[in-house]
Formats: C-alpha cells, sequence, structure tokens
C-alpha cells in the first residue's frame, strides 16, 4: 500500500472508531486505516451473542454526555433520535453498593449513617479534622491512602477505605495509585441528613467530599443537566454497529486480526509501519499521522531504542457472568450496584432492564455480574459461584429462579492501577514524549495520566482533532 497519503490509526475500541470517524469527516483526501488486533472491533463495547437468549452487554455500558456540544451531537447523531432512551435529572444514572452486608440503594457512596455509633463518631470526627484545613486533595499524591487520609481523614481511610480497596484489588492503598478511588464511588461520603447536607453542599469545598444521602431526591441545583443515552433496542453494540457503518461509506479500511509489527520513521515523523495479519505482512508507506489508541506499553517498543526498567503487576482477571432471570431482580431499581463485600469476586453487578426498557427477552430479564477473580476456575465453577453471589446479594425475588447462565473470560479486562503499573505507564509515555514525533497522537484509556473513564476518552479525542484541524 505505497500510494497516496494514509491515515493509520491503531487500536477498534471507541477511541480509535470515534477518532477515525472525526477524521474521515474533516478530510476525504487522505486514505484512513484503523487496524486492531482482535477478531472484532469495539473493545468492551461489543456483545456476547447466545442466540435464542439473546445478546449481552459486557456490563454496563452507558453513553453520557460530555457538556461539548460539538461531541455529544455527534455521538447522538450515530442513532435515530427515536432510538435512543434517554435518562436525565436524578434518574440519569441511579447505582448503590453492596456493603457491610446489605445492599445499599439509597446512594453509590458508602453511607455513615449505617455504622455502629462509636465507629460512626470516630469517622465523622476524623472528617470534620480533616476538613478544617481546607486543604485540597494532594498536588502530587503518591497513592490512593494519600489522598483518602487527607480528604477523610484516619478513621475513614483506615476503617472503611482501606478493606474496600483490598477487597477490589488485593492490594493494601498505598500499593495503589489515586486513580483506583475513582473507579468505583469512593470519591464522597454519605455522612447527615439531608436538610444537613443540603447546608454542606453549598461549599464547593465540601461538596467534593460529602454526598447527597438520597440519590432520588438530590435537588435540582445540584443535578448535571448532561444525560445519558442507550440504545432502545438493548445492546450498546448498536453504537458500535453505527459506528462501522459510517466508516464503511467514508471508505475506512478495518483491518482486524492485525497488529503493527514495526514503525518507519524519518527524524521527526512516522513515514510507514508494517502490519501482520494471519502470518502475512502489509507494508503502509506516505503515512501523515498515527494515532496510537492500543496503549503506551505497545506502543514505546516500536519507537524507542532504548526502555527504561519498568514492571507491570499483574492484575485480576475480569469474567462477565451473564444470566436471565425470570423476574426482575429485586433491586429497587438501581441500574448497578458495586460489591465492597470481602468474600465476593463480583466487582459490579448490572440490572439491564432498569435503564432500557428494550431488554428483557421471552419473559426474561437479563443481568450481568463483573467478576475480578484471583483464583484459576473453569467455567461451570465460575458459574456455579455466580448463582451463589446473586442469591447472597438477595436479589432474586421471591420464588425467581435463573434460567440461563454463562460465564465469559475476558482476554483483557480491567487494570490494576497499582502504583508500580501507573509509574510504568508514566515512564513509557515519557519516551514516547521525548521521541518528539510530531505525526504520533497517542489516543484512549491513559493516554494521558488519570485517563480512563468513556466520557473523558471522548472528549480527550474531540480535543485532540479540534486542536490540530
Amino acid at each position: 500500500m505505497a500510494e497516496g497519503k494514509t491515515a493509520l490509526f491503531v487500536g477498534g475500541g471507541i477511541a480509535g472508531l470515534f477518532g477515525a470517524l472525526m477524521l474521515s469527516e474533516r478530510d476525504s483526501r487522505t486514505r484512513i486505516v484503523l487496524v486492531e488486533r482482535e477478531s472484532e472491533v469495539g473493545g468492551l463495547l461489543r456483545a456476547f451473542d447466545y442466540g435464542e437468549h439473546g445478546r449481552f452487554d459486557y456490563g454496563m455500558h452507558n453513553v453520557y454526555d460530555t457538556g461539548l456540544t460539538g461531541l455529544d451531537e455527534r455521538i447522538a447523531g450515530l442513532l435515530p433520535d427515536a432510538e435512543w432512551q434517554i435518562s436525565k435529572g436524578n434518574a440519569r444514572d441511579v447505582a448503590g453498593i453492596f456493603f457491610r452486608g446489605r445492599l445499599q440503594t439509597n446512594s453509590p457512596y458508602i453511607d455513615l449513617r449505617t455504622l455502629p455509633a462509636t465507629l460512626r463518631q470516630e469517622c465523622v470526627t476524623g472528617f470534620l479534622d480533616a476538613a478544617s484545613n481546607l486543604a485540597p486533595e494532594p498536588a502530587v499524591a503518591t497513592s490512593a491512602a494519600d489522598v483518602a487520609r487527607a480528604k477523610y481523614g484516619a478513621a475513614i481511610a483506615e476503617n472503611l477505605i482501606r478493606p474496600v480497596l483490598q477487597k477490589l484489588y488485593r492490594r493494601d492503598p498505598e500499593d495503589l495509585d489515586p486513580l483506583a478511588l475513582r473507579l468505583t464511588a469512593l470519591g464522597r461520603v454519605v455522612m447527615f441528613s439531608e436538610p444537613l447536607t443540603l447546608e454542606l453542599m453549598r461549599s464547593a469545598y465540601l461538596r467534593g467530599r460529602v454526598a447527597y444521602p438520597e440519590q432520588r431526591r438530590l435537588p435540582a441545583e445540584f443535578v448535571p443537566s448532561l444525560r445519558t443515552y442507550y440504545p432502545k433496542n438493548y445492546g450498546i453494540h448498536h453504537v458500535i454497529d453505527a459506528l462501522k457503518a459510517r466508516l464503511a461509506r467514508r471508505n475506512v479500511a478495518i483491518m482486524t486480526g492485525a497488529q503493527v509489527v514495526t514503525i518507519d520513521r524519518d527524524d521527526r515523523r512516522v513515514t510507514g509501519a508494517t502490519i501482520e495479519r494471519k502470518g502475512e505482512r502489509t507494508i503502509l508507506e506516505g503515512i501523515t499521522d498515527l494515532y496510537w489508541s492500543a496503549g503506551p506499553q505497545f506502543l514505546a517498543p516500536l519507537v524507542a531504542g532504548k526502555l527504561p526498567p519498568v514492571t507491570f503487576e499483574r492484575g485480576a482477571r475480569t469474567v462477565v457472568v451473564n444470566m436471565l432471570l425470570d423476574r426482575q431482580p429485586a433491586m429497587d431499581g438501581l441500574y448497578y450496584f458495586y460489591c465492597y463485600e470481602p468474600g465476593f469476586d463480583t466487582f459490579r453487578l448490572t440490572n439491564f432492564t432498569a435503564y432500557c426498557d428494550g431488554a428483557p427477552r421471552n419473559g426474561l430479564f437479563p443481568v450481568s455480574l463483573e467478576f475480578l477473580t484471583y483464583e484459576q476456575k473453569d467455567r461451570p465453577a465460575l458459574e456455579a459461584q455466580a448463582r451463589s453471589e446473586a442469591e447472597r446479594f438477595g436479589i432474586l425475588s421471591r420464588g425467581a429462579t435463573i434460567k440461563f447462565c454463562r460465564a465469559e473470560t475476558l482476554a483483557s479486562g480491567f487494570p490494576l492501577p497499582s502504583v508500580t503499573n501507573m509509574k510504568s505507564l508514566s515512564a513509557l509515555r515519557q519516551v514516547i514524549e521525548d521521541c518528539d514525533i510530531e505525526n504520533l497522537h497517542l489516543l484512549g484509556i491513559l493516554a494521558e495520566p488519570g485517563l480512563f473513564f468513556q466520557g473523558d476518552v471522548l472528549k480527550h479525542v474531540y480535543r485532540t482533532f479540534e486542536r490540530t484541524a
């Protein structure tokens, strides 16, 4: 492929697909090639297809407004208005936690009011002592432990945050990056009644630490105006299908089951690349820009002659267990909840019907349990464990039964946000930056420090193309 100019996208997740769409809309003369190592594009926005049992998402995935009008219009425009189910106001995101043996449905943030009186008093006192300093979160925090202590005081950090992080990641907070506090609802705590909390929330400083105790009654002045989108015809894969269709109409070439094995450079520019697919190699020449969303750890060896010594710690395996129940799960309308309880492998349980009217099929209701598991288990063992945990959560309505259950172990899943891993990624990003390649653009998860959530990833992609227009 030596003719003309070519823009190369590496990574077929939402960042790569959306970036390719933006470039194709702006530049019709440059050939665009997207390379994805998996057999399908879409990353975690793909679907499991079980035939007569229907399709399942890879866990909980909604589309959120970002606040950038041009971006939000593009995302909403992927499907006709009539095909979106839109949630807004206090119904935008209704979540809970399983904590201290009970399903907490009033808030996804830890509710100190449920603690024994002595422990609660200790936590409140420690929080107020920490808050009285009016100090921001540490500008340079070495660990999640640093942030938790500064934000909440020692009692909450040690008695509540520490065991939750240990349950989720099998690491002490000192060994986890501050990002670990953002990956679930650990950014605030519920402490007081609604009237008192409302008064505290008038302070921007305290509003970043204290959560309103009843999420469905959050006063309008504090409710984000942004909306949540999900396809009415169940399945976040419809968004990926729409992206693929638009890219096909714009003649974007998508190569799946392929990977870049070499990158050619001429001084400060990428000029070509070699792509390997099914044992065969294709050489791309005349590359105008390289957009990489497949992770800095895979790019650095291709562009840098010498790498710093880095170590990547292995995290849990991610397993998605999909179920069909013959009755609505008993979750008080929650879209999902996080599990903070030791003795469970469940990270998150999603009730698809709560936010998608089209989710039920054949009179059955789909749910999924996302496991972070550190043990090697076969599919029957994982499915038996999922059934047991669903029962222990108490989500099975009286007389409800599980009619279908299927466990899927993901090739790549939830990252381990350890201090070691984040430092290693930072070192590799620095190596890439030091190469000073002017037509190389990092996109996607962790392309920048702390860049993780889908909305932030899309905003980063959008701003990248706005900046280079």
